[in-house]
């Protein structure tokens, strides 16, 4: 890899092939790791913002050839490089404006699982409180009688297993049916 100014790099044709192997191994471990889809948008418009500076870059670069090849004679090889760099500057520029357009579609994706784990959310809590409803008094919150025979249904089947005994306690009260009914 050779250096050159502002974080421009030069890779042999034969080096790509190793790090396109690398990098997609890498890429693969980072998008199965779970993260939040927001940490990814960031990271996508991080990697939007170089690759719009590396179009700059390309851009002031390619310039400054061509001026210097505009004030002497310049030689073919010279030119061909001016044209693949001007080529490359062309298909950074495209990645460009097609990550911006991802991270627009991302944006969505994020607004629209928030949305959707707002409204989940919201059918959970009324879904408890329905169980709750379902299995207590309304008026006092005690357990129901439904509840009571799910416990000691339950309390039954772990005494039987752990061959231990159960004991019951009824408690009845007089009249209070009357207080909780006005």
């Amino acid at each position: 890899v050779n250096e050159y100014p502002r974080g421009l790099h030069f890779i042999h044709p034969m080096e790509m092939e190793n790090m396109k192997t690398d990098q997609s191994t890498a890429i693969l471990k980072d998008v199965m790791t779970p993260k939040s889809l927001n940490i990814v948008l960031d990271q996508s418009e991080h990697i939007e913002d170089l690759v719009v500076e590396a179009v700059e870059d390309l851009s002031s670069v390619n310039a400054e050839l061509k001026r210097e090849t505009t004030a002497r004679n310049p030689q073919p090889g010279i030119e061909r490089a001016i044209e693949k760099n001007e080529a490359a500057e062309e298909k950074v520029a495209d990645a460009s404006e097609k990550l911006a357009a991802v991270n627009l579609a991302l944006k969505a994706e994020i607004k629209e699982r928030h949305e959707l784990e707002d409204q989940l959310a919201a059918v959970t809590e009324q879904g408890e409180a329905d169980r709750y409803t379902a299995l207590h008094d309304v008026l006092t919150g005690l357990p129901n009688r439904v509840l009571l025979q799910r416990r000691l249904a339950r309390a039954l089947a772990d005494s039987d297993q752990a061959g231990r005994p159960l004991a019951l306690l009824i408690l009845a009260l007089d009249k209070f049916h009357e207080i909780t009914s006005t």
